[in-house]
């Protein structure tokens, strides 16, 4: 499975006027089950999405912040 975190952000929601659902998919969760995962990016500089920029450093970053994650042991998997 791979997840695209800054697209699930950017198009999740946008539809709604308060309490806007900001979500990603949990793929720590599904590692610890062992299904293969990965982070990932698309649209880096598309009309839509302007500020993407290709960084998967940025996508583990971003995926661990809206995930919690942040003791050594849960960001080695993630």
């Amino acid at each position: 499975m791979t997840v695209l975190p800054a697209t699930d952000l950017f198009l999740m929601g946008r539809g709604a006027a308060h309490s806007v659902p900001r979500g990603v998919a949990p793929v720590h969760r599904l590692l610890d089950q062992g299904v293969t995962c990965s982070l990932a990016t698309n649209k880096c500089s598309t009309p839509s999405r302007r500020f993407g920029d290709c960084s998967l450093l940025r996508m583990a970053n971003l995926y661990a912040n809206i995930s919690q994650l942040g003791r050594p042991d849960q960001l080695q998997g993630a």
